[in-house]
């Protein structure tokens, strides 16, 4: 019986030990506050004990690739990188990015910061990419990404809160995208939105996808050529494009839809 019991032990030892040393524990976080890119001035590795490595592949270009990584922080950032950075993010596995602080309107989880620590959006874009999938999970009325641009390739996000708030273009060529939480799912400031593959399923409070014009700046749009989408709107509309008048008054100026 003890030959047995000790066959049974080192048997699953055995199996414990190739477990890949990136499988963490799901519930548990492998890091815990905000994972600020600007402290690393080089490339950084930190795939096996928190799971993301962080490559620089440019001037102003960096790779973050997430490895099975949850990332916990108590305050509403929870990564930030460079100002006038095109940040590309590599899912692999399954990953977990989550605030336990109130986001405020419009406040997001990833962005670029500035040399003061302060969020900023202009020249600010990032790449959504990988086979993996990504968790967004926050409270209140923010968002996952913010910046100027926005392009999902591939990966599969969720998220309880909206999935971004971008002032210049959203392109989504495949992958898979549901939000829901906030006043908005999409929230576009100048547009456009180019669906052209993938699968879009968004709700909000007011609109599943909301694009706001802005004086004199030029038409704005959503393109839909490809993909599947869905887009609910609990009080306004599922999609709404708001005109780009300097006069604009929603009660009685036309309303795109």
């Amino acid at each position: 019986m003890k030959r047995r019991i000790f066959s049974i032990l080192t048997a699953l030892a055995l199996c414990l030990g190739l477990l890949p040393g990136t499988a963490f524990a799901a519930g548990t976080p492998t890091r815990t506050g905000t994972l600020n890119l600007r402290e690393f001035s080089a490339s950084t590795d930190k795939t096996e004990d928190e799971g993301w490595n962080w490559e620089i592949t440019g001037p102003k270009s960096g790779t973050l690739t997430l490895t099975n990584c949850y990332i916990q922080s108590d305050t509403k950032d929870v990564i930030v990188f460079p100002a006038y950075f095109t940040l590309t993010i590599i899912l692999v596995g399954d990953n977990i990015l989550e605030t336990t602080a109130t986001l405020g309107d419009l406040d997001p989880m990833v962005h670029g910061i500035d040399g003061d620590g302060q969020a900023i959006e202009n020249e600010v874009c990032q790449i959504i990419q990988g086979e993996g999938t990504l968790q967004i999970t926050g409270k209140g009325t923010g968002y996952g990404f913010g910046g100027e641009d926005l392009t999902v390739q591939s990966g599969t996000i969720t998220s309880d809160v909206g999935f971004c708030k971008i002032t210049n273009e959203f392109t989504m060529t495949g992958g898979a995208v549901t939000a829901s939480g906030a006043d908005y799912g999409l929230y576009i400031v100048e547009g456009p939105v180019n669906v052209s593959g993938g699968k879009l399923d968004l709700q909000g409070t007011s609109c599943g996808i909301f694009v706001s014009g802005i004086p004199n700046y030029g038409a704005v749009s959503v393109n839909i050529s490809g993909g599947t989408v869905k887009a609910v709107g609990k009080s306004t509309a599922g999609i709404f494009v708001q005109p780009n008048e300097d006069n604009y008054d929603p009660d009685t100026s036309p309303q795109a839809i």
